[in-house]
């Protein structure tokens, strides 16, 4: 990159989500804004790489639709 004069900027999401942060389910939300953040900062072509592991770790969502809500309230049992 260095002698085609291309600036290359690696972003590793791997690391550095608090443990606060995933159990608050935020693990997704702080992904997009880093990856938003690094679009925004580049003058140029952006490339995202995503990389996943099949039987990794995969946090729950902060938010779902309310059609998911509503499916999955009519399977709790009546108590």
């Amino acid at each position: 990159a260095r002698r085609l004069r291309i600036e290359a900027v690696m972003v590793e999401m791997r690391w550095g989500i608090r443990a606060e942060a995933s159990q608050a389910h935020e693990t997704s939300d702080i992904c997009m804004r880093e990856i938003e953040r690094s679009i925004s900062e580049s003058i140029g072509f952006s490339y995202i790489f995503l990389g996943t592991q099949k039987y990794g770790f995969r946090p729950f969502p902060s938010k779902i639709p309310q059609e998911y809500f509503d499916l999955l309230v009519k399977f709790i049992p009546d108590q």
